[in-house]
């Protein structure tokens, strides 16, 4: 009777009981269900969708994002269409994820990592390993040996991020940032240079005073060594000298200076003598002589250096048949001076030269008897007589 009574009891309770669990169940199922959706807003681009946000402030800070990445190819919101609706939760993505999915639907930007040479974007790469190949290229452009030190000198940034594609490059090379790039190299080297000779001024009674003469040019040494030597995109910049030796010594420029007092009448500015190694006993004919002589002819061998008597510009170089191989140097205010019978003239047309610069050889050409300097002074065009010039008279 009891056991009856049980059972009895039990199908009254699952009667009842059962479909209030069932309701439970399926409450929870349903809550359950609906917690992985939310409210989001669906972006499209170009008119596809192409994400989820939580806001439109998300869309607002991708734009602001790839405009900062990409300034060539910009993405302002008008590209882009919201609309609110119930999605997925696991769907809805950040700024960051939009930014993505832009990129992935517009051809005119790309995922790279970008070269940036003193602040500025040079090229952008998708494989960051070429930048740094090419990077060591210019470096090596400049560097020809083992032992050179070569350091390139800009501020070199990598940076990862979306860039437009037309600064995208799939192959770069060192030729290609040559230009942007400042490559400091130091090199050791050896070196062979002149040193330069210094001026002796002899005193002589041989010539009046303030006359001048060349008695000897002077011939520059020369000196070996080692240096450190700093290029800057293959320009030498500066160097450091490690070592170094004179191998040949300088022969000194020998200047005879007159100490021979002048009389009043010859109060003129004194030239310079204009050849080497030679004074007034040298000179074998004197202005006029009789046969209306219109220099100063001074005796010295064959090959010794003239000199120009005073600074000025060589205003002709020619040929005549009496003066031979001659030169013309005008020094200003109406002064000139000629010197003829040249072997060989150094000096060109328009060149400036300085007061005692070596300007020619003595020689024998046109009519000459002799090896020779036929020397004038003109003012205004008109030959003058010379020695009071040279401090002879």
């Amino acid at each position: 009777m009891k056991v009856l009574l049980r059972e009895q009891l039990g199908r009254l309770l699952l009667r009842r009981v059962a479909p209030m669990a069932l309701t439970a169940v399926l409450l929870a199922g349903a809550l359950q269900w609906w917690s992985t959706f939310t409210m989001a807003y669906a972006v499209s681009y170009d008119g596809n969708e192409i994400g989820y946000v939580t806001s439109e402030a998300e869309v607002a800070d991708a734009c602001r994002q790839l405009t900062a990445a990409a300034p060539a190819a910009p993405v302002s919101e008008d590209d882009l269409s919201c609309s609110l609706r119930v999605v997925s939760a696991d769907s809805v993505g950040d700024a960051d994820e939009l930014c993505r999915r832009i990129v992935q639907a517009d051809d005119d930007l790309t995922k790279a990592t970008g070269l940036l040479i003193d602040g500025e974007l040079v090229v952008a790469c998708r494989d960051e390993a070429q930048l740094s190949a090419a990077l060591t290229a210019a470096t090596a452009h400049y560097a020809s040996a083992a032992e050179d030190v070569a350091v390139i000198t800009n501020d070199i940034t990598t940076k990862p991020g979306i860039y437009a594609a037309s600064t995208l490059c799939e192959s770069v090379t060192a030729e290609q940032l040559l230009p942007y790039l400042t490559v400091s190299v130091t090199r050791r080297e050896r070196f062979t240079e002149p040193v330069p000779y210094e001026t002796e001024e002899r005193k002589t009674a041989t010539l009046f005073e303030g006359a001048t003469s060349l008695l000897r040019e002077g011939k520059a040494g020369e000196k070996t060594g080692t240096a450190d030597v700093c290029y800057v995109n293959g320009k030498e910049q500066s160097r450091t000298v490690i070592t170094e030796k004179i191998t040949r010594k300088p022969t000194a420029r020998v200047v005879l200076v007159g100490t021979r007092p002048r009389s009043a009448s010859s109060a003129v500015d004194i030239l310079f003598w204009p050849v080497a190694g030679s004074n007034a006993s040298n000179v074998s004919s004197y202005f006029g002589d009789g046969r209306n002589h219109k220099g100063t002819d001074i005796l010295s061998p064959n090959g010794t250096p003239i000199c120009a008597a005073e600074a000025g510009v060589v205003s002709y170089v020619g040929v005549e048949s009496g003066y031979g191989n001659y030169l013309v140097i005008d020094h200003g205010d109406g002064m000139q001076t000629l010197y003829a019978h040249c072997s060989s003239i150094s000096a060109k047309e328009g060149q400036s030269v300085a007061r005692g610069e070596v300007i020619a050889a003595v020689g024998i050409t046109g009519r000459a008897s002799a090896y020779h300097c036929h020397f004038e002074v003109r003012l205004n065009g008109t030959a003058v007589n010379a020695a009071p010039y040279l401090g002879i008279g």
